[in-house]
């Protein structure tokens, strides 16, 4: 049986990012397991302990914060799955959670869940909006998505993925965080339905005897996206 914690479900779910869980839970049952998903927003009590997978969307600013000043109650819980590899990923702008603060573009200082050193600085004049391109360490397939924010992200170590192109105004080369079995990522969209070796990816670390599967129509709907987006990058250059 895997366990998944869907965290914020009503906050963090823009752009059809609760997509990512429909998906991964259509890969698990094929693999041949049973799969619970439990939705926890603010106000529950969080047992993170109990899941094998952590996941959390994309949400507006505020909604984020509102999100931000629940879960740092469970900092030292966190902190402990990080650290003993459960599987984690956070999609979006939930991701700059995991840093050691945000200050809001109100100026509002929020203290971050510490996991990594990077901190994040927010402004409403301007938002960085695009579809992006890029590659990322440990796969050969390109990684594509949709980023929309209006943050920038200072000191930032292991970088998830490296941006190589971009239709937008996406001033950033790199994005996210990858550290042990956690993934963070601006990209939305949903990321696992956009980019479906990735989501085999966290299948396998889920699945102690992982199957390949193949489905057909996915894998043409992910190479359409990339040769359309591609040529119509060209066309920006």
């Amino acid at each position: 049986m895997i366990r998944i914690l869907y965290l914020y479900h009503d906050l963090m779910t823009l752009y059809g990012d609760n997509g990512n869980i429909r998906v991964l839970e259509k890969y698990l049952r094929d693999q041949g397991e049973e799969v619970i998903v439990d939705r926890k927003t603010v106000g529950y009590t969080l047992d993170l302990a109990d899941y094998d997978f952590i996941y959390c969307g994309c949400g507006m600013e505020r909604s984020r914060n509102a999100a931000l000043k629940h879960l740092i109650n469970y900092k030292q819980d966190m902190k402990k799955a990080f650290e003993e590899g459960k599987v984690i990923l956070f999609t979006g702008n939930s991701w700059q959670m995991l840093g050691k603060g945000i200050q809001t573009a109100d100026g509002e200082k929020l203290e971050g869940l510490g996991l990594f050193e990077f901190d994040v600085t927010e402004q409403s004049e301007k938002r960085y909006v695009g579809d992006v391109l890029g590659h990322a360490r440990g796969f050969e397939e390109t990684f594509v998505g949709f980023i929309n924010r209006c943050s920038t992200v200072n000191n930032l170590d292991d970088p998830f993925m490296t941006i190589d192109k971009v239709i937008g105004n996406i001033p950033d080369k790199t994005d996210g965080i990858h550290r042990n079995n956690l993934f963070g990522v601006s990209l939305n969209g949903p990321l696992l339905v956009k980019n479906p070796h990735f989501a085999r990816k966290i299948v396998s670390l889920l699945v102690k005897d992982y199957k390949p599967i193949d489905y057909e129509n996915e894998r043409r709907g992910y190479e359409t996206t990339i040769s359309e987006l591609s040529s119509d990058m060209e066309k920006h250059v």
